[in-house]
């Protein structure tokens, strides 16, 4: 995440940002393509300078790499979805667009929820999703926003702020 991690280190340093700023991605994830133990399948994929994860699953994933002649790092069909966003960024150098993303969905057959990010471009994070839910909840008073693909899940982590917040 090199291009990720100079950019955030440099605004800091000119005291744009007054707080460090953090991004976390994190998925658990259950295997139905490729195996866990190894960790070229986990998430999140990186595909430098894109790096996502993905909920769900994929029909054609051996399609897309073999439409992008692209190599294939592991076996999770999760990395197709990173090599797109890799070839419709021309490797990294160009921000995602609305169209880029509608381009990426529509070649994707099978289920997904998804998070993005161009490590050159961190301002950016693409969502999207088919088939797969996606819950947003902002936490106003923490300025930050959880994503999560059950509701249970950020239904706990308030009430867990909410108890702390109280103490």
């Amino acid at each position: 995440y090199d291009g990720y991690l100079k950019m955030w280190r440099a605004a800091n340093q000119h005291a744009k940002y007054p707080k460090n700023a953090r991004i976390h991605i994190a998925h658990c994830r259950k295997t139905s393509v490729g195996n866990y133990w190894d960790n070229v399948n986990n998430h999140p994929i990186v595909v430098d300078p894109i790096v996502g994860i993905h909920n769900g699953t994929l029909k054609n994933h051996d399609l897309i790499f073999k439409k992008l002649e692209s190599k294939r790092d592991g076996e999770v069909d999760s990395e197709a979805i990173m090599r797109m966003f890799k070839h419709f960024t021309n490797g990294g150098k160009v921000p995602f667009t609305t169209k880029m993303v509608e381009e990426v969905c529509m070649r994707l057959e099978g289920t997904f929820a998804c998070l993005v990010f161009n490590a050159n471009n961190p301002h950016q994070l693409a969502s999207f999703r088919d088939g797969r839910p996606m819950e947003f909840m902002l936490i106003k008073p923490l300025k930050m926003v959880l994503i999560a693909s059950e509701k249970a899940f950020l239904n706990s982590a308030i009430y867990r702020y909410n108890k702390i917040a109280t103490l």
